[in-house]
């Protein structure tokens, strides 16, 4: 950015005087940061599912036998000479069917988040600045014989 001078009387040395001549240059870089984002969140939604069941019972039914069936149906073969007279209990068992309800957690589905790379083309532009060397020969008088080289200007 500055120009290097080194002042030199090149009558007293065999070295030329010289000059450093010096520009930017536009380095273009990358850096990543966060540029936005996805917060997953899963609550509980409360549903009232109704479904209607069949459930069975079972119930008494008494039937009175009349003593000509009784004598059709018995069991033994003794007459009604031979029945004895005792205190008897029978028992009849009734079932029913109770409606049970029961809870299972099922997956249904799976929620996946990925991240894919995008690339676009974009356009950076900035200012450098770069010296120019001038060379002045009408101070002097003299023609001096030059090398063309870049950023060199002069008036002669």
């Amino acid at each position: 950015m500055t120009v290097e001078e080194t002042p030199v009387d090149s009558a007293q040395t065999a070295e030329p005087a010289s000059m450093v001549r010096s520009e930017e240059q536009l380095e273009v870089s990358r850096a990543v940061r966060v540029s936005g984002g996805l917060r997953l969140h899963k609550y509980v939604v409360t549903e009232t599912i109704t479904q209607t069941v069949e459930v069975r019972r079972e119930k008494l039914r008494v039937t009175e036998l009349s003593a000509e069936e009784l004598t059709m149906q018995s069991e033994s073969s003794a007459g009604p000479d031979g029945y004895e007279f005792r205190d008897r209990d029978f028992e009849v068992m009734l079932h029913e069917e109770r409606v049970v309800v029961t809870k299972e957690v099922v997956p249904v589905e799976r929620v996946r988040v990925r991240t894919r790379v995008v690339t676009k083309q974009t356009q950076v532009s900035d200012t450098i600045r770069r010296e120019q060397v001038e060379l002045d020969t009408a101070r002097s008088g003299r023609e001096c014989d030059r090398t063309e080289s870049t950023g060199l200007t002069g008036s002669s």
